[in-house]
């Protein structure tokens, strides 16, 4: 993904996103570093409260009671699992 897509891909959640409840946040997986960024919605803004890579073990939330590999969000097998959490892979 182009570093421009990802502004734009980050810009459009964000705004899309951006609703004064408590608790809201959003996951962006990317590929290319096969990282896991895990965003939650502050009083004025988003704030990035994980990073994490391929291989690494994580609670993110909302799904911190249990805890998952990375991998599994690229297809890896792993344990783990956030309930009706199903990543839609966008090409860019």
């Amino acid at each position: 993904m182009s570093r421009s897509a990802q502004e734009l891909d980050f810009s459009l959640r964000a705004e899309f996103l951006a609703l004064p409840e408590e608790g809201r946040g959003f996951w962006i997986l990317d590929p290319r570093r096969e990282t896991l960024s895990v965003y939650r919605w502050t009083d004025v803004a988003y704030l990035e409260v994980l990073t994490a890579e391929r291989g690494e073990q994580v609670r993110a939330e909302p799904c911190d009671a249990v805890e998952s590999d990375v991998g599994m969000l690229f297809g890896d097998d792993g344990g783990g699992a956030c309930a009706g959490f199903a990543p839609t892979p966008r090409k860019y």
